[in-house]
């Protein structure tokens, strides 16, 4: 298995511990691991792997100890722990900046740069209009062109930032042109970060209202009662218009301007109790 530096979930680091346990000792099992961690029943083990349990402080400790864990090791275990754990977005976002404090280098600086891309709600943007503008230097017009627009010096850091981190490239000619680069820092950390940008898209949205005539946008809302099978279907459907409307962009030959989308599916009850 790997060491604990590369992991950015512990479920993942803990069925991997067990497995490689279990390859050296076939009489090794979950009972056995139950007795020496501390475990009520043998069945709780698997209920934190399949993240229906989460542990508590005490039972990090313990693990420590069972896993032999070097203080450096205990310590970025607590952290993950944390992390994984976390409740609320905040609290994920600061579990994650606690976590890549101590990680291995490759993975600290992909993590860290896939956070930052989209922890600024503009980054994505300018990126994306560098697909439609020629941009040659000149920060004040780029600055501009984003609604709502943003400083001259904020268009530089984020240049500087999408260039150092492989998104853009500058051309012979002084053009900008993109980068296909694909971060992949693990699941978890992918989760707090787009959830960063999709907070910031939200409030864009609310603002949006306000800001452009109904003839240049499209905000509708819809309230409907369905069955769990039925919200599934709801699903299905946007993500197959998500792709369609990447197919409609891809095929677009005259693009003009950047648009952003958001599609929303969400319980405003609780379910219905079942004999109800």
């Amino acid at each position: 298995m790997q060491p604990l530096k590369h992991y950015t979930n512990y479920r993942e680091y803990l069925a991997d511990a067990y497995r490689e346990r279990k390859e050296k000792d076939p009489r090794f099992s979950y009972r056995r691991l139950a007795e020496l961690v501390g475990f009520k029943t043998a069945g709780f083990f698997t209920r934190i792997l399949k993240g229906e349990k989460n542990i508590s402080p005490e039972m990090v400790e313990r693990f420590a100890r069972f896993l032999v864990l070097s203080p450096k090791e205990g310590e970025l275990f607590r952290q993950l722990v944390r992390f994984n754990q976390a409740r609320t977005h905040e609290e994920k976002k600061a579990g994650l900046a606690g976590l890549l404090n101590g990680r291995h280098s490759w993975l600290k600086q992909t993590a860290a740069t896939q956070f930052r891309f989209y922890e600024k709600w503009y980054y994505p943007l300018i990126r994306e209009i560098m697909n439609v503008f020629p941009f040659r230097g000149d920060y004040r017009k780029l600055a501009r062109s984003i609604v709502p627009p943003i400083s001259p010096r904020e268009a530089i850091e984020a240049v500087r930032f999408l260039e150092g981190g492989g998104f853009l490239k500058k051309g012979p000619d002084g053009r900008y042109g993109l980068v296909d680069r694909f971060l992949n820092a693990g699941p978890d950390v992918a989760t707090v970060s787009i959830h960063t940008f999709q907070l910031a898209m939200m409030d864009l949205a609310k603002k949006a209202l306000e800001r452009f005539p109904p003839a240049e946008r499209d905000i509708s809302t819809l309230t409907v009662a369905v069955s769990r099978e039925g919200a599934e279907r709801m699903k299905e459907r946007l993500a197959e218009m998500r792709t369609e409307l990447l197919e409609i962009a891809k095929a677009d030959g005259r693009v003009d301007r950047v648009f952003q989308i958001n599609l929303q599916l969400f319980p405003v009850s609780a379910p219905k109790e079942e004999g109800a």
